[in-house]
């Protein structure tokens, strides 16, 4: 496949979660499963997926002004415009 770019981990698991969620609804919505299996499915897959860091960046422990620089510069804005 010429010109495609492979996507990274996380955002495959986020579009698969997002597909699996709109069959899940379609389920309830036509009967095939109740709203008690949905909710105990959704919340299976919160807290799953909340415990879940991504695999592809170190995570970094930054103070609060570091990361409010960091945003910044990342959006393009002069840090001496927010202070």
């Amino acid at each position: 496949m010429l010109g495609m770019t492979k996507q990274p981990n996380t955002t495959r698991i986020c579009a698969s979660c997002r597909e699996r969620f709109a069959e899940e609804r379609e389920r309830v919505e036509t009967c095939w499963t109740d709203q008690a299996y949905f909710d105990r499915w959704f919340d299976q897959k919160l807290t799953y997926y909340a415990g879940v860091k991504f695999p592809d960046k170190e995570q970094e422990d930054l103070t609060t002004e570091e990361r409010l620089k960091r945003r910044n510069k990342l959006i393009g804005r002069n840090t001496e415009e927010t202070e």
